[in-house]
């Protein structure tokens, strides 16, 4: 289910959202900068060179969840 992985994610970003908020103001934009730079690379380089696990595709578990449902 999506939910197992969005709800955390949701209550972490609005718990430390004012948290990184108040830590920027005393950080130079330069560091930040860098600092997102340093993410973009590291996200696209995530995306780039992903490989899924073997035999747990997302066809797979739709079928299963059909199979389930006795369609």
């Amino acid at each position: 289910m999506v939910y197992k992985t969005a709800l955390p994610i949701l209550v972490f970003a609005s718990v430390f959202s004012p948290v990184g908020a108040i830590t920027a103001e005393h950080l130079s934009r330069i560091l930040l900068l860098w600092l997102f730079v340093g993410f973009l690379i590291f996200a696209g380089s995530m995306m780039f060179w992903y490989k899924p696990k073997k035999g747990r595709s997302l066809l797979f578990m739709e079928l299963r969840l059909v199979d389930w449902q006795g369609i």
